[in-house]
């Protein structure tokens, strides 16, 4: 099915998906207006809830730097938060399956 000339652009549930990348709790402080940055991911979170969107959450070696700030962290389920070594998660063939995953 092709989409209308007009709807190109528009998001779709079906072919969305949100990923959180590296708000760590170590990093956050020296961001330049890291509390407006993690409100903006609070309410992306909540708005990909709210539609259905599936979501995931990375952490870049969380025991060297921490894991993901609270309030996103307790967003997210055990099995969407990726723990990365290298700095593209898709580097990582099991993230880039964990995508996939949901088609």
């Amino acid at each position: 099915m092709t989409a209308a000339p007009g709807n190109a652009l528009r998001l779709s549930r079906d072919r969305s998906l949100l990923v959180i990348v590296d708000i760590q709790a170590r990093l956050a402080p020296h961001v330049a207006d890291g509390p407006a940055i993690i409100a903006r991911a609070e309410a992306l979170v909540a708005g990909a809830a709210q539609f259905a969107i599936p979501a995931f959450l990375t952490e870049h070696c969380p025991d060297h730097l921490g894991p993901v700030v609270s309030p996103l962290r307790e967003r997210f389920a055990a099995s969407h938060i990726f723990a990365k070594t290298r700095f593209g998660a898709v580097d990582h063939s099991e993230f880039d399956a964990l995508l996939q995953s949901t088609g």
